[in-house]
């Protein structure tokens, strides 16, 4: 959880950048150039599957009577709109962390922060649900390492219900040299 930089005591915007070029100066020093891939998910606090948080939650050690309690507390929860004095009928939220509730950010990274669990050879860094991997790249097979972490990521994504918001995915190269090592990082095929 030491990646998760948003939502926590002593962390910030500030500590996720320091954290990230700390690591590229590092790379620098051994004259290594660093891929990057910034994403972005589409309404992911809206979008978190309630039984696939729960079965998150499970699996990291959290057990009755508190699970059965969050399981309580986010089914079955019921919402409005109101636009310019005018009031929607009511209507159940079948997916996300509740909106403004004292939860919900802590539900949200221990349900996103699993993906530390199968990223295998890339770096991670999350704020939020912003997730930079990122790896030295010394050579090709470094890139075709980095495009596996990726893959693995976009299945992560795709198993626990989250969507990119491709036109917000950025790939970034940090180097020194004239040259530098290019390969056509993707993200869902």
């Amino acid at each position: 959880m030491d990646e998760q930089h948003g939502f926590r005591s002593r962390k910030s915007t500030v500590t996720f950048s320091l954290s990230f070029t700390s690591y590229i100066l590092k790379s620098f020093e051994s004259d290594c150039q660093v891929d990057a891939v910034f994403t972005d998910f589409n309404k992911a606090f809206d979008t978190v599957i309630h039984s696939r948080l729960i079965s998150e939650l499970d699996s990291l050690g959290i057990g009755n009577p508190l699970l059965l309690w969050l399981q309580s507390y986010l089914s079955q929860r019921m919402q409005f709109v109101k636009v310019h004095g005018v009031v929607s009928n009511l209507f159940i939220t079948p997916s996300g962390v509740p909106q403004g509730g004292h939860l919900s950010s802590l539900l949200f990274i221990l349900f996103i922060n699993s993906i530390n669990r199968y990223i295998s050879a890339s770096r991670v860094l999350l704020f939020s649900d912003d997730i930079k991997i990122y790896s030295k790249i010394t050579s090709p097979p470094d890139c075709l390492q980095l495009q596996s972490d990726l893959n693995i990521f976009s299945l992560w994504a795709q198993r626990i219900g989250l969507t990119f918001n491709l036109n917000k995915c950025h790939v970034m190269s940090f180097h020194r040299k004239r040259t530098c090592i290019i390969h056509p990082y993707s993200l869902n095929s």
